[in-house]
């Protein structure tokens, strides 16, 4: 599946059930950063509204030997966000929440 696939889908989803907000979650996303990236880009272009959180993973449950973002990863992944122009990026890190 495409990004623009997936964004069309979620976008008709949004619009179906009348919410306002969509979430992203979990790890398999994030092995694709180009995907996730063109993924967003394409969201913002269906959504312009689109407000994104970005939550830290740490080893809670299942992969207890993944090392946890940094503020300086978390930081640039917010980066790459906001440069993909989406309008509110906001993201959890070790030491609060960035942005606003």
């Amino acid at each position: 599946m495409t990004p623009l696939e997936a964004d069309g889908i979620l976008t008709a989803q949004r619009n179906q059930c009348s919410v306002d907000r969509m979430a992203i979650s979990g790890g398999e996303p994030t092995l694709n950063r180009a995907w996730l990236i063109r993924l967003f880009q394409d969201l913002r272009r269906l959504n312009p509204d689109a407000q994104v959180c970005i939550l830290d993973y740490f080893p809670a449950f299942r992969r207890l030997s993944m090392q946890r973002p940094t503020v300086n990863e978390m930081q640039k992944v917010r980066e790459t966000l906001l440069e993909a122009r989406l309008k509110t990026v906001l993201a959890q890190t070790t030491i609060g929440h960035i942005g606003s």
